[in-house]
Formats: C-alpha cells, structure tokens, sequence
C-alpha cells in the first residue's frame, strides 16, 4: 500500500566510519551532510542599495572574495564604502587598503562611514597587500577592502628600471596569492576593486581586468559597476556648476551564491541622498 512516510535517507555504516575518521584527522566538521555543516550558512553584508542587495541574495557573503570592476569614476569605491558603513552597524571591524592613495576622510564620512573606526593603510605593492591580508585574516575581521589591483605594482617592477619589460607579474603573484588567501579566509568579506583596460584586439571582447584570470576564478560575486553617460544636473546644461551627480548602473555577471545577471542602477547625488532603482 502506498504510504506518506518520509523515509531519511541514511549514510552506508563504511561510509559514515571513513567520515568519523577523517573528522578526527582534519578536525571536527570537516566533512559531514549539509545539516550537521552548520558553518555553511551564508552570513552577509548589506551593500546600502536594496535593489542591488535583493539581486545578490541579501548581501555580500562573509567569507567571499568580491570584484567591483569597471571604467574609473564609475561607483566602485562608492559601493566598497556604503559597504563599510553597512558593515560597521552589524558591529564588525573593517579595514580599507588604499593602493591608490586616493582616501577621502571627508567623503567616507559624508557616506556614513564611522572613520574613528575604519582602519586604512596606503601600501601599493602587491606582495606587502597579500602578506597583510594573510595576516589580517588571522584576527577574522568583518571587511577587507583593496582599492585597487590596478593600482597595485610588484616588488619587482617598483625596483626595476622604468623601461625594463615585465611579463605578467602581477598575474602570476595573483594567482598564488589568492589561492592561499582563499584557503585562509572563511569569515570576512574581501572586496577587490578593479578597473576595465582597453586591449589591442581588433575583434571580440577589447577589454579586460588587471590582475589576470585569477580573481575571475576565486571571486564568489563579480560586478559590473559604470557610469550612465547622462549626468544629472540643475538646468540640462553639463557645466562644473550645473553636475550635481551622477546615475550609475550595475550587472552581476557571476554569483556563486546566488542567481547571477542580475541589474539595476543608483543614483548617487554628490551632496544629497544615494537613490537605488
């Protein structure tokens, strides 16, 4: 006869013995169903923007790598920042690498960010950023902010001759040193800010990322971040007195959390309110 009876599904007794042991080997929970993997849940960080936190499944994921990518002045560092200030109001550390040399205190606070409590340091070469990273991830903080890889350089090239030709070394420092940052990290939330290049080819896709693959392949959430090419102004004139923001759209090309290709825009006001569509 038919039944309604819910049969649990049960784990081989070889199987579950070999799992016991390899949780006494690698530690407890190591290996497990997803039931008893409590740690698998994702925790996340509000962006600030609610279309663009409903798009990624309720936030950035603690325990990610994200990059922000696209052309400069675009919303990149922007959306890092209102990040930060989400972060900070779930009472969790944050700290903002600026490769760029380009932090405003001003401008972080006038997005809300709590500056008395971010932590900020300007190191530009790209060995010296992993190596702080690696050693941060040790305390677990909350965020982790590096702005930008394209404004990171190697030990080699700062060192080198101003016309000495280098072959990819970023890429290849890049390479390793996220997959060992990837292996580190299991509670804060890395966002790599990046820039769109122009490239020398005549057909298909004539941008790419600095960095290499790398960051393509370990980042759990990559985002499109570009300016609208309508400004927004007092009289429809776009004049230095008449720009008083900007419109911005965004595109989730990969979530591994989430659905990706997701889209929406914002508008950010420079001396009033960030409006999220």
């Amino acid at each position: 006869m038919p039944t309604d009876k819910k049969i649990e599904p049960k784990i081989i007794p070889s199987l579950a013995r070999t799992i016991s042991e390899l949780n006494k080997r690698f530690g407890v929970n190591t290996i497990g169903t997803v039931k008893d993997m409590e740690h698998l849940k994702i925790s996340r960080v509000k962006t600030g923007l609610p279309h663009l936190d409903e798009g990624l499944g309720g936030g950035f994921p603690l325990g990610g790598m994200v990059e922000l990518y696209g052309p400069e002045h675009s919303g990149k560092s922007l959306l890092s920042l209102l990040t930060i200030k989400s972060a900070q109001t779930m009472g969790l550390d944050c700290i903002y690498i600026d490769a760029e040399n380009s932090f405003d205190d001003v401008w972080s606070k006038k997005l809300g960010v709590d500056t008395d409590k971010l932590i900020v340091t300007q190191i530009g070469i790209a060995e010296d950023i992993i190596d702080m990273i690696a050693k941060l991830l040790e305390s677990k903080p909350g965020v982790i902010v590096v702005d930008s890889v394209a404004g990171m350089i190697t030990r080699g090239e700062f060192e080198g001759e101003a016309d000495q030709q280098f072959m990819a070394p970023k890429a290849r420092l890049m390479s390793r040193g996220l997959a060992k940052l990837n292996t580190l990290n299991d509670k804060t939330l890395i966002i790599w800010v990046n820039q769109l290049r122009s490239t020398m080819a005549m057909f298909g896709v004539k941008t790419t990322t600095p960095g290499g693959n790398a960051l393509r392949h370990f980042a759990s959430i990559r985002i499109e971040v570009k300016r609208d090419s309508a400004l927004i102004t007092k009289t429809g004139k776009v004049t230095d007195k008449d720009v008083i923001g900007q419109r911005a759209v965004w595109k989730i090309t990969k979530n591994k959390t989430f659905e990706p290709y997701k889209h929406g825009s914002f508008e950010l006001i420079y001396d009033g309110p960030i409006i999220s569509e």
